[in-house]
């Protein structure tokens, strides 16, 4: 169905190798022109909990925190992830850098150069061009939307890599090859899951000489995920994604497809953030679906297009958009929390399939003169966002000035002032974040109480924590210990002790009341 560029036999004669070489090295080079400026940067968002404060990295690596939940080794709590791949990834980092974040962010850059690379040699196999291939993956190496994925740390960048590796890998008919890549890229992010449908789609698209041999590897692909999905539901025990507050799903494809194309083709500094948390607000859910009516009748155009020239290239990877993009639509996410590396994947499909159509259209000079000035454009919007990942007061202020009801932020930044010492401006942020949920922020209590009680404004902290409801208890009975009020803590200690019997700190907690007790003798009668 597709006419891919010929691929020489026996390897790459020394010109189309130079020219791939050149390629690549022009894009590392942009790469690190765009995205150096962050290498100097602090840890940032998850950073803090999963590599900062985790004694995990200094202990040795035992075969069960691979197959745990994410956070278990690195924090012990539950984030309901199952990322072995992220893990080894993070252990072998440490290895190499220790907790230093410049190292951290150097390799950041260097993957998403490589992403870059790859990009563009999946782009040669369906248009030989090198100055086009060049600028498509140029395009998407600079666009802002990846300023979050290189600042925070994130995990997306080997995703991708790994899952156009598996593609490449497919298209050349490795199975084995394709199997693992797509493994790989699951084992590092949950969206993984829907790599080998790409890779099948791309099967599908295939010429009838090879389309036999790519099925054999997608659907290797398609198992091997498939293991990998079941482990996980074994290891989780429950579904993928969860929320106490969910949204209806008519709001939530309107929202997500509100946000996704306004981070896709409005890249600039004021709407681009750490994350989107908008309210539930009518005019951006109709917005959102009559973008979805328009994607809609632009796959059917481009359809036509497509039969028209015999080329359907541009129309397989707006399909691989679409399905790249399909986990983040509002379906099986039941809250609007939304990021920009959620798109990481579905972006780089994207202008590789907007640069195929016009290429098509127009001709590679056409092409290539607007292409240029708009990669300069969006390299310097990236170059300049490298402040607002200095740290996590930087980005959550960030946040904050284009959504300040976003509660995700304020209590990030009241961590972040706390962590710092500035117990006045994480008292600020708390205050706001109760203000904005009423009261009803049981962690926002607890977190204001502890400021309270560390400054020796007892009666206020204890206010907190026992607003903070069962939340609270543990800080209020160690608050009630010190305090001397043993007869108010004992009870308490012994409901907790009830739901946590084997919990060291509470076992102490209840011999150091009974200890208490014993010195103070039995009450006297005084009549």
């Amino acid at each position: 169905m597709i006419s891919e560029a010929p691929q020489a036999q026996g390897g790459l004669p020394s010109t189309k190798r130079k020219s791939k070489i050149a390629i690549c090295a022009g894009l590392m080079a942009l790469a690190f022109v765009t995205y150096g400026g962050y290498i100097a940067n602090g840890w940032v968002f998850d950073d803090q909990e999963l590599i900062v404060d985790s004694d995990w990295y200094e202990k040795p690596m035992r075969l069960g925190d691979l197959t745990a939940d994410l956070a278990g080794p690195l924090c012990g709590r539950k984030m309901s992830y199952w990322r072995p791949g992220q893990l080894l990834m993070y252990r072998f980092l440490y290895a190499l850098f220790g907790k230093n974040p410049s190292g951290w962010r150097f390799i950041a850059v260097v993957m998403h150069g490589l992403m870059a690379c790859a990009l563009s040699c999946l782009f040669l196999r369906y248009v030989k061009n090198g100055k086009l291939a060049f600028l498509t993956a140029a395009l998407f190496l600079a666009h802002p939307a990846h300023t979050e994925v290189i600042g925070s740390n994130n995990i997306s960048i080997p995703e991708g890599l790994l899952a156009v590796l598996g593609l490449l890998a497919l298209l050349r008919g490795r199975v084995f090859l394709t199997a693992l890549f797509a493994a790989l890229a699951l084992s590092v992010r949950e969206s993984g899951l829907i790599v080998p449908l790409i890779y099948l789609l791309f099967a599908l698209f295939s010429d009838k000489d090879s389309r036999k041999n790519r099925y054999v590897a997608a659907g290797a692909s398609l198992a091997a995920v498939g293991v990998m999905t079941a482990v996980r539901f074994g290891i989780l025990k429950h579904s993928l994604l969860s929320s106490p507050n969910p949204w209806p799903v008519v709001e939530r494809m309107g929202m997500s497809a509100y946000l996704i194309m306004r981070t896709l083709v409005l890249p600039w500094p004021n709407n681009l953030a750490i994350l989107h948390a908008p309210g539930s607000h009518a005019a951006q859910i109709i917005t959102g679906w009559i973008l979805i009516t328009a994607v809609v009748m632009a796959f059917a155009g481009i359809y036509v297009f497509c039969r028209k020239t015999r080329d359907y290239s541009p129309l397989l990877f707006a399909l691989a958009a679409g399905l790249a993009v399909g986990p983040y639509m509002g379906v099986f996410s039941l809250y609007i929390i939304f990021a920009q590396h959620y798109l990481y994947i579905p972006l780089a499909f994207t202008i590789c399939a907007l640069m195929m159509l016009l290429y098509k259209k127009t001709g590679d000079r056409a092409v290539m003169a607007a292409a240029l000035p708009l990669i300069v454009i969006m390299a310097g919007i990236s170059f300049s966002e490298a402040g607002v990942y200095r740290n996590d007061g930087a980005a959550f202020e960030d946040v904050l000035e284009k959504y300040p009801q976003c509660e995700t932020a304020l209590l990030n930044l009241g961590e972040y002032h706390y962590r710092a010492g500035n117990w006045e401006k994480a008292e600020e942020s708390y205050k706001r974040l109760l203000v904005l949920t009423r009261g009803e922020h049981p962690k926002a209590w607890v977190n204001l109480g502890d400021i309270y009680y560390r400054s020796k404004h007892f009666v206020e902290a204890k206010n907190c924590f026992q607003k903070a409801g069962e939340q609270g208890r543990y800080n209020l009975a160690v608050l009630l210990i010190n305090a001397g009020k043993l007869s108010e803590a004992g009870p308490l200690v012994e409901k907790l002790l009830k739901a946590e019997p084997e919990d060291a700190t509470l076992i102490g907690m209840m011999d150091a009341i009974k200890k208490a007790a014993e010195k103070s003798g039995p009450p006297v009668d005084e009549n």
